[in-house]
C-alpha cells in the first residue's frame, strides 16, 4: 500500500552512504567534521556548465559561496 506523499523538513534530512542495496551507514555532523581536511587558500574552478542543465529541485535554497578566513582577504 502507497502512502501519501509527506515534505520532509530539512531539519529530518540524513546524511549517509548506500553500501548495499536498501542498507545504509549514516553518518552525523561530528563525523563528517573529524575528516574535515583544511582547504588551500585557492579555489580552481573546472568547469561552468549552462543553466539549464541543472535540475530544478536544486533551485529549493539559496547558495552563497565566499572565501573563508585569511584567503578572504586582500594582502
Amino acid at each position: 500500500m502507497l502512502r501519501p506523499a509527506k515534505e520532509v523538513e530539512r531539519r529530518d534530512l540524513l546524511k549517509g552512504y548506500e553500501f548495499h542495496k536498501n542498507k545504509y551507514v549514516l553518518l552525523s555532523d561530528e563525523e563528517f567534521d573529524s575528516v574535515r581536511m583544511e582547504s588551500l587558500s585557492v579555489m580552481t574552478i573546472e568547469k561552468l556548465v549552462e543553466t539549464d542543465t541543472i535540475d530544478p529541485v536544486y533551485y529549493d535554497a539559496a547558495y552563497y559561496l565566499a572565501p573563508d578566513g585569511d584567503a578572504g582577504r586582500d594582502t
